[in-house]
């Protein structure tokens, strides 16, 4: 039981490396980042010592936020005044220290509206995500944040994108501000970006993208009702066919499912079927694990027990795999490993359809002696079995926390 348990976490590992070089976005705060590394410093006013992993710190002691590498004397001078004023010391010391640095930016004067502004939305995004009890103050982020981020309209670099105002505007419920906002953007230059925003707001493919990791929200989700997320959804469909027209009928793996995640949503499931059926065959295998509900690489579970796929979505997944065993059979360059691979989903397929005997009679095309991955080996050898004992149940996958 203990290998077992030991190769099951060792392939969920594998799978979480293989979306990542497949090219899921998978964000900084979703766990796939760089690991903080944490590092001594020194407070350029006071001198306190300390160890922090943030790469802007904050001084444990003054809450002197340090937001640059190097500062001079004029300017340690000036800003140990502000730290010691009465103001500044009233900001209560369980606020982020991006609001710290949003009122210090104030105080202090010389910054631009745009800095003043990213910095009070990032603190309006630190305190959603830490379930801040302070309404006031979020209020007052959420407020300042718009407000600066206005005043630094219109944008002279045509490259940058409003995404963070856009954000507020959700938030503050001012979704008609947001879509003028976002939709007046220059499509040739921020098409995609445009596509990416709305698909956020849609709040559909939350469960598969960020499935790996602590979804970390840009907005308050709770500020969108079921009208206006029907809404989203709809346009986030429109800006997502329009990317992949642009790209002439090109489209990556996240926005091939992105596109049948928004069809689902709307209840189109026709669609669904049809982008599937024109979707090329490097994308089969997928269309297999998304016909059983089945995370990609990971035989036998489901993402939800209590509402498991249809017969008529399970023959599907069968047609799939079918097309898929016989396209890599015919190909002379294609290993055994993906042979492999391909047989062992096509004998899931049967037995999760009940057709116990002809998944046995696909798993007797593999040679046991061919399978030199132990991981592998454990889906064979566990299908094997189920096959044998007439079993068709599946287990509700639930993904290891990210360790960093």
């Amino acid at each position: 039981m203990i290998r077992k348990q030991g190769i099951i976490m060792k392939k969920k590992a594998r799978i979480l490396l293989a979306l990542v070089v497949a090219g899921l976005t998978l964000y900084a705060t979703n766990g796939f980042s760089v690991p903080a590394i944490e590092m001594d410093y020194t407070c350029p006013i006071g001198k306190e010592k300390f160890r922090s992993i943030d790469y802007s710190p904050q001084c444990p002691t003054n809450k002197f936020v340090m937001f640059k590498n190097e500062f001079t004397k004029e300017e340690l001078e000036k800003y140990e005044k502000i730290i010691s004023s009465k103001e500044y010391k009233a900001i209560p010391q369980n606020l982020p220290k991006e609001y710290y640095l949003g009122r210090f930016y104030e105080m202090a004067g010389g910054f631009s509206d745009k800095e003043i502004g990213e910095t009070y939305y990032k603190a309006y995004r630190a305190q959603i995500n830490w379930n801040s009890e302070n309404i006031d103050i979020l209020k007052e982020s959420l407020t300042k944040g718009i407000s600066y981020l206005e005043k630094s309209l219109p944008m002279e670099n045509k490259s940058e994108f409003p995404l963070s105002l856009a954000y507020l505007y959700i938030s503050n419920k001012e979704f008609y501000k947001a879509n003028a906002l976002v939709e007046k953007q220059d499509k040739n230059v921020h098409l995609e970006r445009i596509a990416n925003f709305y698909y956020k707001l849609s709040d559909v493919g939350k469960s598969k993208e960020n499935y790996y990791g602590y979804d970390y929200m840009d907005f308050d989700n709770k500020s969108i009702d079921k009208k206006t997320e029907k809404e989203f959804r709809e346009k986030a469909l429109y800006y997502l066919q329009a990317v992949i027209k642009k790209n002439k009928g090109h489209y990556s793996e996240k926005e091939l499912f992105r596109l049948v995640d928004l069809y689902k949503s709307l209840g189109n499931e026709k669609a669904i079927d049809e982008v599937f059926s024109k979707a090329p065959s490097e994308y089969w295998s997928l269309i297999v694990s998304y016909y059983l509900d089945e995370p990609i690489g990971s035989i036998g579970d489901v993402y939800d027990e209590k509402k498991l796929a249809t017969e008529d979505n399970l023959k599907k997944a069968l047609s799939y795999a079918d097309k898929l065993v016989k396209m890599i059979s015919k190909n002379n360059s294609a290993d055994k490993i993906q042979y492999n691979l391909s047989i062992i989903l096509k004998a899931e397929t049967e037995r999760r359809l009940g057709k116990f005997e002809e998944a046995s009679k696909t798993l007797s095309k593999i040679n046991i002696a061919d399978i030199k991955d132990t991981i592998y080996r454990y889906d064979f050898e566990r299908l094997k079995e189920l096959a044998e004992k007439k079993d068709s149940s599946v287990r509700e996958y639930t993904p290891l926390p990210i360790m960093y």
